[in-house]
């Protein structure tokens, strides 16, 4: 007889060659048609979620399309998770219940906005971690601006927001502490850089965010 490639073939095989009231052989089989409807489902909710950013994207609806983006996303992880459990079949190895699952990977959220905000930083950041996301935050901050390289060198500034630029390549999501409704420029640029990218934005505080800040307020050379 043919060995069971998967989890369906192999509680079959299994209800074949035990009693057919066998209480493992009827919770197995409940077990596959389970995971087979809700692998419907996302397909469907995935499939849904295309449509509607796809939607979105004609009507020129940005923060539509970020949202559905995020919806996709979840959708997509999902799914590749529970068509890999369909896909299993039991280890026959004698330590298998010994080996831990192994989990998947947590969400990185990259946060972006500016250092004159580090108390939201932290706050997010901490709020963040106790999610269990992994979280990517600014780099060097002091509060003095002879020292800090954020404002005495501007080619290490440059250098740090290349760097921040990186960090965002890695994020799954882009959480924007726009406190106050204030972005300044290198901020708007980060927006800009990850809406290229395809991130998913979030914003601290919703409303319309303006795209640099006033004149007077980059003049402290701070990243912004």
């Amino acid at each position: 007889m043919t060995e069971p490639s998967n989890m369906r073939q192999w509680f079959e095989r299994y209800d074949m060659e035990s009693d057919h009231e066998d209480p493992v052989a009827i919770a197995g089989a409940d077990l596959c048609r389970q995971v087979e409807e809700l692998e419907m489902r996302l397909a469907r909710a995935y499939s849904n979620a295309l449509q509607a950013r796809a939607d979105c994207k004609e009507a020129g609806d940005i923060e539509g399309m970020e949202r559905y983006a995020g919806v996709r996303d979840v959708c997509n992880s999902a799914l590749t998770r529970v068509r890999a459990i369909l896909a299993s079949t039991p280890d026959d190895k004698e330590d298998a219940e010994l080996q831990p699952a192994e989990a998947p990977r947590p969400m990185i959220v990259c946060l972006c906005g500016s250092t004159r905000f580090m108390d939201a930083f932290h706050q997010a950041n901490r709020e963040l971690s106790l999610e269990g996301k992994i979280v990517l935050t600014v780099e060097i901050v002091t509060y003095d601006g002879a020292t800090d390289p954020q404002r005495a060198d501007p080619e290490q500034k440059h250098t740090l927001d290349v760097l921040h630029l990186r960090k965002i390549d890695l994020a799954d999501e882009v959480l924007v502490l726009n406190v106050g409704d204030y972005i300044g420029e290198s901020t708007a640029q980060e927006i800009a850089y990850a809406r290229q990218r395809g991130k998913t934005i979030r914003f601290l505080e919703p409303g319309d965010q303006p795209a640099e800040a006033p004149a007077q307020e980059q003049a402290g050379g701070e990243r912004n």
